[in-house]
């Protein structure tokens, strides 16, 4: 029993050392940990069940498994308890290394803070980031975890921030320039001792002075319209912004009166040439028609509604007529 011992001790050791020197990545070597437990335990359970079902199906069964982990017998068992041990460390030795370092994480996230999300959000991102870093972490790279994690978790921040941070999504470069520019510009301030002017930013960013205008006004921050003005909570700022769809009340009454002064001129002709006219200009109606579709309406020859189109027209500039609708142009002008 000894000398079987040693030797699992030994072909334990032996398959730790080739799987090191593979260097795969974690996800692999859990892959092949997996499916290591699935063999075994059909194994183990062939073995339970030996004496009842057919020995020689069970004894093939078995000898492709033993074929497959390149194990013998009772090896089986005890090199699956070996990996399940060793999982429980590593989990183990995870979640040590996460707890450790916690602090890191809720330092590098007050530095974002005030940039659209909580401070407990950011600490949650950047504990997803911590998580990936222990996962991805080699020691033998000669780095200090410390180091490789602090950049794991400002990425998880920054690109939480850039989903999440803003009503209006940005991509994360030109988060990345934003933050750029802020720090440009604090720097810039603090050596001229005033607001650096954009010349001065993007002689220093190396940017044209265009992409820094365009910059500054994509990190705006949306307002709402909703947002109350002074101490009472009657007015909002959408009381004060100008609708300029709208028209001006006086404007307003003008057209009014000039669509009255319109209709009174043209009604002054006969009921065929108004009629012709309010067609053809797309008067009331709002679609002017041509002269063929209004002739078919009178039953008469397209050159026939043009004469009379401009014997209305004629009419229309007379003095008497015409002179009210002058007003208004004169207004206007």
């Amino acid at each position: 029993a000894e000398i079987i011992k040693a030797q699992i001790e030994k072909n334990n050791i032996k398959i730790v050392n080739k799987i090191s020197a593979l260097h795969l990545k974690v996800k692999l070597i859990e892959g092949f940990i997996s499916r290591f437990k699935r063999l075994a335990a059909r194994y183990i359970s062939d073995e339970a069940g030996t004496f009842r079902t057919n020995y020689i199906l069970l004894k093939k069964k078995k000898a492709t498994i033993e074929s497959e982990l390149g194990l013998e017998g009772i090896e089986v068992e005890q090199a699956l308890s070996s990996i399940q041990n060793s999982v429980r460390e590593i989990n183990e030795a995870r979640k040590i290394l996460t707890e450790s370092n916690l602090r890191l994480v809720m330092s590098i996230a007050r530095k974002y803070t005030g940039r659209g999300l909580a401070l407990a959000d950011l600490v949650q991102e950047g504990n997803i980031g911590l998580m990936k870093a222990v996962d991805k972490f080699d020691y033998k790279k000669g780095c200090k975890f410390s180091t490789y994690a602090t950049w794991w978790i400002r990425q998880a921040i920054t690109r939480s921030l850039a989903d999440q941070g803003r009503t209006i999504r940005l991509p994360v470069h030109m988060i990345e320039t934003i933050n750029r520019l802020t720090q440009v510009s604090r720097e810039l301030t603090q050596e001229l001792g005033r607001e650096p002017d954009r010349e001065e930013i993007a002689k220093q960013m190396g940017i044209p002075v265009e992409k820094i205008r365009v910059i500054l006004k994509i990190c705006r921050e949306p307002v709402s319209l909703e947002t109350p003005i002074g101490n009472d909570d009657e007015s909002h700022l959408e009381d004060l912004i100008e609708d300029k769809a709208s028209l001006i009340p006086l404007d307003a009454v003008i057209q009014q009166e000039l669509r009255t002064q319109v209709r009174k001129v043209i009604n002054s002709l006969t009921g065929k040439e108004a009629e012709i006219i309010r067609k053809r200009f797309g008067i009331e109606e709002g679609v002017s028609q041509t002269l063929e579709e209004v002739g078919r309406h009178f039953k008469v020859t397209r050159e026939r509604i043009r004469q009379l189109e401009g014997k209305a027209i004629r009419k229309l500039r007379h003095p008497l007529r015409s002179y009210s609708l002058k007003l208004f142009i004169e207004k206007n002008i």
